[in-house]
């Protein structure tokens, strides 16, 4: 029997700890994880207890350094409880990397006769929760989507993103629903015509030689300097992917789509079904960029 959740904590199973395989050349590849356990560990499992209530214990604020390079506004602080509670049974959650590093969020684990690991139950607060995945049929008649089914990504006739089971025809639609006012923010990326800078004809003697017009002559393109090894993420910001609910009596203010300014030390990055995101609670979102 499956321990009731209780206040404020969502219980998942999943059948790992660590993601211990990556693929090199079509090739399958086992490693040990313990060398960098917090850069490995799973962050995500299936949801089969939702929390009773979600109550009044304070939800952490984001540092803005020490010390900070700009003044802090005056920030009200929130709670679970105002957190809207949007996780069902059966969904796919992703959570902070440390929730199944640490024992006391285990609670059961479910062995088979040979002693190797079925499933585990964990459980995790409710504003560590990042983001829930819902896959929905296309038709009623469809199977209910679970979190062992393998589907693959295909594009319809409209241009809808869909996915498909491998060993059948179900179709279904995803739907990725940030928690706790978390929004799921594209790194803006540098272009490769940012990092390079361009140089100059000069004389025998190192002077800059200019044309009639008084302007530098510049050398060809592919003699420019390229300042960076590689484009890096801009600094502070990024394009909204997916929004969830703001906290309650907060205002939603960004949408998909907009390029955002957000707060120093707001970001961290997570792999969410194949793509990393930083996550960003809405109100650690400073500007709009127009």
């Amino acid at each position: 029997m499956i321990q009731k959740a209780g206040d404020n904590n969502v219980i998942f199973k999943v059948d790992r700890l660590f993601t211990d395989k990556v693929k090199v050349k079509g090739k399958k590849l086992f490693f040990d994880p313990s060398f960098d356990p917090q850069r490995h560990t799973q962050t995500w499992g299936e949801v089969v207890q939702i929390p009773l209530k979600l109550t009044g214990l304070p939800i952490m604020q984001e540092d803005a350094g020490t010390p900070p390079y700009h003044e802090r506004g005056t920030y009200r602080y929130k709670f679970v409880s105002d957190i809207e509670q949007e996780i069902k049974i059966g969904d796919k959650v992703y959570f902070h990397f440390n929730t199944m590093l640490s024992p006391n969020n285990q609670i059961k684990t479910d062995r088979s006769f040979t002693g190797s690991v079925k499933s585990m139950l964990f459980k995790v607060r409710y504003d560590q929760v990042l983001a829930a995945i819902r896959y929905t049929p296309a038709e009623k008649t469809m199977d209910v989507w679970n979190c062992t089914m393998r589907l693959h990504e295909l594009r319809s006739e409209s241009g809808e993103t869909i996915f498909a089971q491998l060993d059948g025809d179900n179709i279904y639609r995803r739907e990725i629903i940030p928690i706790g006012s978390y929004a799921l923010i594209r790194p803006d990326m540098e272009s490769w015509d940012e990092i390079i800078v361009p140089t100059y004809f000069t004389s025998p003697e190192g002077k800059v030689l200019k044309d009639k017009f008084g302007k530098k002559i510049e050398k060809p393109r592919e003699k420019w300097l390229q300042i960076k090894q590689a484009p890096e993420a801009k600094h502070l910001l990024g394009f909204v992917e997916h929004i969830g609910s703001p906290l309650r009596g907060d205002k939603r203010q960004v949408n998909p789509g907009d390029h955002i300014y957000y707060r120093h030390n707001a970001d961290w990055v997570v792999n969410i079904e194949g793509e990393d995101y930083y996550m960003i609670r809405q109100r650690h979102i400073i500007a709009k960029k127009h």
